[in-house]
Parts: C-alpha cells; sequence; structure tokens
C-alpha cells in the first residue's frame, strides 16, 4: 500500500498541479528517501521542472525538462502531498504579514543544505485541507508560485530518485505489464498464466508478472471473479480466466474512481482519503458476513506470505 489505483490517483492529481512549475529549492530532511546523493539529486531538480507524469504499477515516473527523470515508489506508507504554502489568508492579509511568509519562503529555498526545517505556524484546514508537513516529512520541493510538494514516509521504505532514461528504462523493464496498460489484454493474461503452477494470490501479487495490483485488491479482484485464492492457475480454465481479467480492470477502474482506499497512511496529493473502503466486499471482513451469499463464510489464511480474505461459500 499504496498499490495501483492510489498511485494513479496522486498522478492525476499532480498533472493537475505541478506540471510546468520552476522548481527553485530543494529540502533533503531524509538521506535514505533518495537514492542519489543529495547534490546530485538537488543539482538535478533545481531550475528544472516536469513536462508530464506516467506510472507503472506502483511507480511515479516524473519526466523532466532535461530529458530525465523523477522517479517515485511509495511503497507501505510514503505520500506526496501537494500544497501552495503562501496561503490564500496570507494572501489577503496585511502586507506586512504577506511580505514576513515570503521572505520566510525565499529564506528557507536558499538553504538548500540537508537539515531539517524549524517549526512554523501552521496553516489552516481551509488553506490546505490536512497539515501536510510533519514529522515524517522527507523530502520537499519547492516551486516558483510559493507551492510545495512534500514526500512523507512513516516506515521509510519509499524513495525518490533520479535516473536517466536508460536508468528509467532498466528499472520498469524488470517489471510486468501494468494491470491497466491498453495492451494488457485476456491473451497476454493468458500467457503470463500459462502453465504456472503458483497460486493465483501469488501470481496477481508478483510485480514481475503484473504490475500494481497488491494484497487490498488482490483480495477484491478474486472476489470478484469468484476463484478461490488458493487456486493453481494453471488450473483455470479459458472461462474463468475471462472472468479474472474482466475483474482486474473492474475493481482497479472502481478504486481510482473513489480516489484509492485508506486504512491508515493513504490520502492523495491534496492530502485527503480515499473513498473505496466502503466498497470492500473481503479485505478486513473476516469477522463479518459475507455481502454476496450474506454468510459468515470470510476467512482470513496466510497465503504467499500475506494475510488473504476469501468468502469460503462464494469463491470455490
Amino acid at each position: 500500500m499504496p498499490e495501483l489505483p492510489e498511485v494513479e490517483t496522486i498522478k492525476k492529481d499532480l498533472e493537475k498541479k505541478i506540471i510546468g512549475k520552476k522548481i527553485i529549492g530543494v529540502k533533503i530532511i531524509q538521506k535514505k528517501s533518495i537514492k542519489n546523493s543529495p547534490n546530485k539529486f538537488i543539482k538535478a531538480l533545481k531550475n528544472n521542472y516536469a513536462v508530464s507524469i506516467g506510472r507503472k504499477g506502483k511507480l511515479l515516473i516524473l519526466e523532466l525538462n532535461d530529458k530525465n527523470y523523477l522517479l517515485a515508489h511509495l511503497r507501505m506508507t510514503g505520500q506526496l502531498v501537494y500544497r501552495l504554502e503562501l496561503s490564500i489568508h496570507a494572501q489577503n492579509a496585511p502586507a506586512g504579514e504577506q511580505a514576513f511568509a515570503r521572505l520566510h519562503f525565499e529564506e528557507e529555498v536558499r538553504d538548500n543544505h540537508t537539515r531539517a526545517i524549524p517549526p512554523r505556524r501552521s496553516l489552516s484546514s481551509e488553506d490546505c485541507g490536512e497539515k501536510s508537513r510533519n514529522k515524517h516529512t522527507r523530502v520537499i520541493l519547492c516551486f516558483e508560485d510559493r507551492s510545495r510538494l512534500y514526500f512523507n514516509d512513516l516506515r521509510r521504505f519509499g524513495y525518490l530518485q533520479i535516473a536517466s532514461g536508460k536508468e528509467k528504462d532498466k528499472i520498469t523493464e524488470k517489471m510486468g505489464v501494468d494491470a491497466l496498460c491498453e495492451s494488457f489484454n485476456l491473451e497476454i493474461l493468458k500467457k503470463l498464466f500459462k502453465d504456472k503452477k503458483k497460486t493465483l494470490k501469488s501470481l496477481l501479487l508478483d510485480q514481475k508478472i503484473i504490475a500494481g495490483i497488491g494484497n487490498i485488491y488482490a483480495d477484491e479482484i478474486c472476489f470478484d471473479a469468484k476463484l478461490d485464492p488458493r487456486r493453481k492457475v494453471n488450473e483455470l480454465n479459458d472461462k474463468k480466466l475471462q472472468r479474472l481479467y474482466n475483474s482486474i480492470r473492474k475493481i482497479l477502474a472502481s478504486a481510482i474512481k473513489h480516489r484509492g482506499t485508506t486504512f491508515s497512511d493513504y490520502i492523495d496529493a491534496n492530502g485527503r482519503k480515499g473513498n473505496f473502503a466502503k466498497f470492500l466486499k473481503v479485505y478486513g471482513r473476516e469477522k463479518e458476513n459475507c455481502k454476496n451469499c450474506g454468510k459468515k463464510s470470510i476467512q482470513k489464511i496466510k497465503l504467499a506470505g500475506r494475510a488473504t480474505r476469501f468468502c469460503g461459500n462464494c469463491q470455490r
């Protein structure tokens, strides 16, 4: 977590907010969160800007004006949160307060060392939705219009990386087909699963086979397709594979429509939670009745090293 729907939601948010905006300052608070040297990372981003934002699986790919790329992987608890630093309140404030706000911002931008930013008066919820900078903020990008992009990460497994075109291709080539790309069709799914003796759940989670599906959506896809996640994929006939393919598309598209699933850490680029949790049928519902058959038949087992939920009555 975040999985494909959450990363796609963030991608769409950022496309509206940061494309073409010059980066005038970079703050590295946690060196572990970047895969380059701090000097290389700052030099590559300062006075540069994103011309497009792409995605493969759970990897966010920002193409920069100089043809390099900023890669962002959120792993378990990563967040990318955007906000306008000079708030509406500050813009409408007396000239003295506006000058102070601008001066404070410009002083921070000039200081590009890898030290933490000192605390300051936070913006109101009306200005930025939710407080975005916190003790888990690892990197901050400052834009010329006084907006900022915060990379927050509680567990510190996520990362940002500057990569050349060749380096980016080398990384993405190791990943499987994106679960929502146009080229992913039923025939491709059949080829990927052909002669595989692994369980359905383990194949859905394998990012080298299909990129983007994580634990939440693997369980929901299996339920929607009425397939037992313990089934070996080489036992699935064409009819079942068709149901599986349809469910992959359906569940991921629906999750994107509802802006992802939030249980604890995920928020979108606006700092808001996703709404898909209310539509989950099996994930996190092992103590509740099945929404399909009405029976108390949702089980929780460990499969492919992950907690797995399914309905023993509906998924035969």
